[in-house]
């Protein structure tokens, strides 16, 4: 299960070093894990927020919403991971 941990990490890490951004770390997911309703799920429910803060009434330059949602994203992996292992 430490896997993911570390999937997560080298995710984030590509996003915080502009390698690619949050919005590409969703598409990427969402067309490679299409099949595996986890991935789906955090797929899904990280593009929400992420929606809910780029259209919101924040003054967030780009790289602040990319860290952001990067966050949220290590937190819905991190409970995931958690609830998987019950």
């Amino acid at each position: 299960m430490d896997d993911i941990a570390y999937v997560v990490l080298d995710a984030e890490d590509t996003v915080k070093k502009g390698l690619a951004s949050f919005p590409d770390l969703i598409s990427y997911l969402k067309h490679h894990g299409k099949s595996d309703e986890l991935i789906d799920f955090v797929a899904r429910k990280s593009e929400k927020k992420h929606k809910a803060f780029s259209e919101g009434e924040s003054d967030l330059s780009p790289a602040e919403l990319n860290d952001i949602s990067m966050q949220l994203f290590s937190c819905k992996c991190d409970w995931c991971n958690d609830s998987r292992s019950i």
